[in-house]
């Protein structure tokens, strides 16, 4: 399954490539990112190598937020959640992990579950 919103942006980019069987991908992006160029929106890049993942990510700011993720795997629960305003969280399996504070310049390697 794969749903996908997005509130009043331009340019957001989508990028996944998956193999495996009964994942589940859902995406919200909100916030006016971009400055009218392609891919300057925000912006997410995902591998998933696997099967029966739950996969949840959410941006938000009127900043581009960038997210690169690869996971391989199965039966994994990957929250993501960024935002312009406060310090972005992950969740992996129920595990809480703590990224850099702000838009696209913070970069933060997240390990596979």
């Amino acid at each position: 399954m794969f749903a996908y919103a997005t509130t009043n942006g331009l340019n957001n980019y989508l990028k996944y490539d998956v193999t495996g069987n009964s994942n589940t991908i859902k995406t919200t992006q909100i916030g006016s990112a971009g400055t009218g160029t392609r891919q300057t929106g925000h912006y997410q890049d995902l591998t998933v190598t696997g099967g029966s993942n739950d996969i949840m990510i959410y941006q938000q700011g009127t900043v581009q937020q960038y997210f690169q993720y690869s996971l391989v795997g199965s039966n994994n629960i990957v929250r993501i959640s960024q935002t312009a305003t406060a310090a972005p969280t992950f969740t992996i399996n129920n595990n809480n992990m703590l990224a850099p504070q702000g838009p696209a310049s913070g970069t933060t390697i997240i390990s596979n579950p």
